[in-house]
């Protein structure tokens, strides 16, 4: 609580600054930093975007395009195992609404058979397409590397060997993508672990821009 107590001298400007004053106090006590931002989502700084009615999705990876457009990608899934976890991407206009313009609605999966996928970094690269790094993993035991490409509309770039997917894994046990970064000509750095003896170990994976391993 902060109070002040001041002294006012009588002249016929006192109105003038008492006003001054409740305005400085008004911006003092309803738009301090980190206050929601009225301004973003329903009005209240909020904005929220359902993938399935029954289901569940999360972010992993945040990125700002140049427009102020906003791009989050992670993953979603049911909660009753009948169907494969899917990598999922929304676009949100600066305001914080869905972004019409991207796969129609503000959002988009991408799937593989017989296996759960899900992002965990993502890059806006220079064109405007999305790279993405993750893992997919079959339910049982084998877990792989995920580099997955989208166009900047949000469809799966079929340039990017052949379907917009690359999966690769080392050993056979669990893999996993954790961080993405693109070198200036143009290859794909991945980063995150191998666990090939009950321990995890440091994995940084090198890509051609295609998709190929390096």
């Amino acid at each position: 609580v902060l109070s002040v107590t001041l002294t006012l001298p009588e002249m016929k400007n006192a109105p003038v600054l008492l006003a001054a004053m409740a305005l400085l106090w008004s911006g003092f006590a309803y738009s301090q930093p980190g206050s929601p931002d009225p301004s973003f989502g329903g009005g209240d700084g909020f904005s929220t975007l359902s993938f399935l009615s029954n289901g569940h999705s999360s972010v992993n990876a945040m990125a700002v395009q140049a427009n102020g457009r906003i791009l989050v990608a992670g993953d979603t899934w049911l909660p009753n195992g009948t169907e494969n976890g899917e990598m999922a991407i929304a676009r949100f206009m600066p305001n914080g609404s869905a972004d019409p313009t991207f796969s129609g609605d503000g959002k988009t999966t991408l799937s593989l058979a017989n296996m759960a996928v899900g992002i965990s970094d993502m890059l806006i690269l220079s064109d405007g397409k999305i790279l993405c790094a993750g893992n997919a993993w079959n339910q049982s035991e084998d877990y792989y590397f995920l580099l997955a490409r989208f166009n900047a509309n949000g469809t799966p770039d079929n340039s990017f060997d052949g379907d917009g997917i690359v999966i690769t894994r080392s050993g056979v046990f669990r893999q996993s993508a954790d961080a993405l970064a693109v070198q200036q000509d143009g290859k794909i750095i991945v980063a995150g672990y191998i666990n090939s003896s009950g321990y995890n170990d440091v994995a940084v994976l090198r890509f051609k821009p295609d998709g190929t391993l390096d």
